[in-house]
């Protein structure tokens, strides 16, 4: 199964610029402690236009350069490396990126052999073969996606958050209609994620879906409404993986973009702990069994993204 090692960054090749590295710290395989230098490099950069506007009575221009805090380190998994970014920026937006490099995973073909559907000759005789890798911890099977699992644990002017699923719809009414009368009308649709088994579901590019993390009892004083961040997820597509399956077992994170969790100590992993020893059903499959409150609560968001191709 895939073991992940992280890398020791070095200066112009894995970070540019002013930077400022941190060790990491971790176990060995007899639970020892090992220390990787520079596995963490942290350092600030442009980040284009932040905003901009051109007053067109006047011509007078007003524009912003941003500048970003870039948080990275980079871990090779077998033939892959996945180089991690946290972006910090200026206006509060945090955003998250992983780059998928490496080398390919490839098998040898028999002489004039064909892949058949599961893989792509990337060289003669040399298959690039269909693959799975769905990670919290690192699974591996046959099929063509890289999944991940990222847990958020917010805290919203607060421990007490309640997260909605927010979708753009078209108004109800015909054209013409007096709700809808130039048919062009569009409002925002919110449902909040009351329990466990509220519908928590999947990313949606159709509606714009996102999922915004509130304070109830925490109101901006111009709105009135409840302070709160979004979450912009990436429109993944689930699990390929079918009902049965090990994969399916073992990475049940895998078949929502979205799960809510009441928070709990000892829940770190999406997929439990020891997943390559798993069976299957650990983690957010085990963990929503039960009905419980996540509105108004201390919560955990567990967001589930990644490549499909």
């Amino acid at each position: 199964m895939p073991i992940a090692h992280p890398n020791s960054l070095t200066l112009g090749c894995d970070c540019l610029g002013t930077i400022q590295y941190f060790d990491g710290v971790l176990n060995d395989h007899k639970g020892e402690p090992s220390v990787i230098k520079n596995a963490v490099c942290i350092h600030e950069e442009d980040a284009g236009t932040l905003w901009k506007h051109t007053e067109y009575r006047t011509g007078k221009v007003a524009l912003a350069r941003s500048r970003r805090l870039v948080i990275s380190f980079i871990v090779t998994v077998v033939n892959y490396e996945y180089a991690l970014y946290w972006y910090l920026y200026t206006d509060a937006t945090i955003a998250f990126e992983i780059k998928a490099t490496g080398e390919l995973s490839t098998n040898l073909l028999e002489q004039g052999a064909t892949p058949s559907g599961y893989g792509t000759t990337v060289a003669p005789q040399i298959n690039g073969q269909y693959h799975q890798l769905v990670t919290t911890n690192s699974l591996e099977n046959f099929s063509t996606q890289h999944m991940f699992s990222m847990r958020l644990d917010p805290m919203i002017d607060g421990v007490k958050n309640t997260v909605s699923q927010v979708d753009v719809v078209p108004l109800e009414g015909d054209v013409g209609s007096n709700t809808n009368p130039y048919g062009q009308g569009f409002t925002l649709r919110e449902i909040p994620l009351k329990t466990t088994h509220t519908e928590q579901g999947q990313a949606n590019s159709l509606s714009g879906r996102i999922w915004k993390i509130s304070n109830p009892s925490s109101l901006h004083p111009f709105t009135g409404q409840p302070v709160a961040w979004k979450l912009v997820p990436m429109n993944t597509p689930p699990l390929m993986a079918k009902p049965g399956s090990i994969i399916h077992r073992r990475a049940g994170f895998a078949k929502r973009s979205l799960w809510v969790t009441p928070y709990h100590d000892e829940q770190m992993f999406a997929a439990g702990f020891y997943v390559n020893q798993s069976y299957g059903g650990a983690g957010l499959d085990e963990w929503t069994k039960e009905k419980k409150n996540v509105e108004d609560e201390d919560v955990v968001i567990w967001h589930t993204f990644g490549v499909t191709q």
